[in-house]
Order: structure tokens, then C-alpha cells, then sequence
């Protein structure tokens, strides 16, 4: 959860540093209207946020814990114990279980990982997308070193945790040089 936390506070950063960066809207692959790559980065931030909401709700729904016997009926163990053990695990126990907990709190979780997998593979997808040399509308970072231009991304120098993501709207290279 603290790296959904991490990645959604990267991309509201960056919807306020890039608000007012032009870049081409799509519909579909398609041109459509004019956006900003603030738009971009912002709705990650607010898909990542409800992500990392329903991860915690996940949590808490996951949190069960129960020790009622074979059949959960509490003949061959005091309920105390229960409790006793499932507080000191951090757990809640469960107020019906059988001889196992639900599985519906399991299928809950396991609903929550694959949406927030979604959310990671939709924006991979579309920096993925903007680095394509036909649309080079973002691209990686690179810095001067010892051997010429080298890329500063995360990839390439894990060390340096870089967030690795330039905004190039393709346009303003070409206005430039016309004047």
C-alpha cells in the first residue's frame, strides 16, 4: 500500500508541475481534443487514491481470524480464547464461521489486487504509448556523464529511484524552430 501511496502522490505532483503542458487528447489511438499531460497524471492520482482506499477497505475485510472448533459451535474451546488470540494477532474475529472463514473476504481481496494491477498496467501502457517514436509526446530522462548522454530512469540506474517521465509535447520543437 505505500507504494500505491507513493505513485498516486508522484502523479498529483506532476498533475501541478505539468497543468499547463499541451500534449494531443485521444479517444481510442485517435486525435481528439487539445489536453494537458496535468490531466494525465491527475487522473492516475485519482484512480491510484481509490486504489490504495479499496486496498485498505480490503484490509479490514480480510482481517479474520477464528479458533470455534471443528464446526464453529465453541464445544471444545471458550470463545475467550478466540478473541484473546485473534486481538493479539491484530485480527477481529469472525461472528459466524464455520470450520473456515468465508471465502467471499478472500474473493474480496483478490477483486482489489487485480483493479489496482489494472490501474499499473493502464498507465505502463500509456507512457509506453507516448514513448512510441511516431508520437514521442514523453520520454525518458537522459543527463550528461562521462560517456555522452546517458538515461536517468529507473530502469537504467535503479539506484537513483528517478521517476523517469518527461513530458515532450511534439509540437513546441517544431514551433521553436521556426523562429
Amino acid at each position: 500500500m505505500t507504494t500505491a501511496a507513493s505513485w498516486a502522490s508522484i502523479c498529483k505532483r506532476r498533475a501541478f508541475e505539468e497543468r499547463d503542458t499541451l500534449c494531443v487528447g485521444r479517444t481510442h489511438g485517435i486525435h481528439a481534443e487539445p489536453m494537458t499531460f496535468g490531466m494525465k497524471f491527475g487522473s492516475w492520482a485519482w484512480e491510484l487514491k481509490r486504489d490504495l482506499d479499496r486496498l485498505k477497505d480490503a484490509r479490514k475485510n480480510v482481517s479474520f481470524g477464528a479458533i470455534s472448533g471443528a464446526v464453529g459451535t465453541y464445544s471444545s474451546i471458550d470463545p475467550r480464547v478466540e478473541e484473546y488470540v485473534c486481538a493479539h494477532l491484530g485480527l477481529v474475529h469472525d461472528p459466524l464461521s464455520t470450520q473456515v472463514i468465508s471465502r467471499d473476504h478472500h474473493a474480496y481481496l483478490a477483486g482489489v489486487l487485480a483493479t489496482t494491477a489494472a490501474t499499473c498496467e493502464r498507465i505502463a501502457t500509456e507512457i509506453r504509448n507516448l514513448q512510441r517514436t511516431d508520437t514521442l509526446e514523453a520520454e525518458e530522462p537522459f543527463k550528461q556523464g562521462p560517456e555522452g548522454f546517458q538515461r536517468d530512469a529507473p530502469q537504467a540506474q535503479p539506484h537513483h529511484g528517478g521517476e523517469g517521465l518527461r513530458p515532450f509535447p511534439r509540437g513546441q520543437g517544431q514551433r521553436a524552430g521556426r523562429l
